[in-house]
């Protein structure tokens, strides 16, 4: 089943929002599921802390017609202090990434 593309008459309608954060997502479902705001909250802390904690464990999350979530290792390199100038070296670390599924890209480009 495709995305279907959200038309700007739409967006207005339905009160589209370019972002979302944590609290808005808890207030959609609030409203959409008619459950009570204070479990809307808890099940969105829930999720989030469970994504963070399988990446921390060098996990991966995968979310079918979405996306995955991973860490790659990031050398360790050289940098620059932008405000003095003075040159820095930076450690080897883990940094998150996201590749979209093509699903996802497929909706973004309206396909």
């Amino acid at each position: 089943m495709g995305a279907i593309p959200i038309t700007p008459a739409k967006q207005k309608e339905v009160g589209f929002m370019r972002y979302i954060n944590r609290d808005i997502l808890a207030k959609m479902i609030y409203r959409n599921k008619k459950i009570p705001k204070t479990l809307a909250e808890e099940i969105v802390k829930y999720i989030f802390d469970e994504f963070q904690k399988t990446l921390v464990e060098d996990g991966e999350i995968d979310i079918a017609k979405f996306g995955k979530f991973y860490c790659k290792d990031r050398s360790p390199r050289k940098g620059v202090n932008p405000n003095t100038g003075e040159e820095i070296f930076i450690g080897k670390r883990l940094t998150p990434k996201f590749k979209a599924s093509s699903a996802l890209t497929n909706a973004i480009n309206h396909k």
